[in-house]
């Protein structure tokens, strides 16, 4: 078991408003590309085959209504919801802001407890690892972020903890600007 105790500070609160933002955001519209995508074709399949097969005309309404809601979902920009999304994430990440968390890493599990209250999760929810500007990150969910800050820990235990993560979710992942 490893154990860190670390208290958010300004600097990790951006640092997890950051990750978060860009993989909530990120995933968010790429699952909103998707499924719209998916509702465009099967009603302009629709659309296409009520009017070939002499479908009704409210049918014909109908499914061209759909089609063009769903091209619409399709074009509109998605800025408007990244920002909503944005506001939300440092709204919940402000109220962590100088609280004392403590992480346990088990073999088959991670904890994190304030004083307030404590979680804990199998290592199948926590998507990947990455370590940039002398902070360990582990990705749970959309949103969520666990930090380490390594100038604030014994080398050694980050050591450990590199060594633990590698075993459980695989190589850290690499940075790219647009890619978190």
């Amino acid at each position: 078991m490893l154990e860190f105790t670390t208290t958010i500070g300004e600097r990790e609160r951006r640092r997890i408003v950051e990750l978060a933002e860009k993989r909530g955001v990120k995933q968010g519209i790429r699952w909103t590309m998707i499924l719209s995508g998916v509702l465009f074709l099967v009603a302009l399949i629709g659309l296409i085959y009520s009017f070939l097969a002499g479908g009704t005309r409210e049918q014909k309404i109908a499914f061209a209504v759909i089609t063009v809601i769903a091209l619409l979902r399709l074009l509109v920009p998605f800025g408007s919801r990244a920002k909503d999304y944005e506001k939300k994430t440092a709204r919940m990440n402000r109220k962590i802001e100088g609280k004392l968390i403590r992480y346990r890493f088990y073999d088959d599990h991670i904890e994190s407890a304030t004083v307030e209250a404590g979680s804990g999760l199998p290592w199948t929810k926590a998507r990947e690892w990455g370590e940039k500007d002398g902070m360990i990150h582990v990705l749970i969910r959309a949103g969520e972020v666990i930090l380490i800050d390594t100038e604030k820990q014994d080398p050694d235990d980050c050591a450990a903890l590199r060594a633990m993560l590698t075993e459980k979710l695989g190589p850290k992942k690499e940075e790219e600007e647009d890619d978190l």
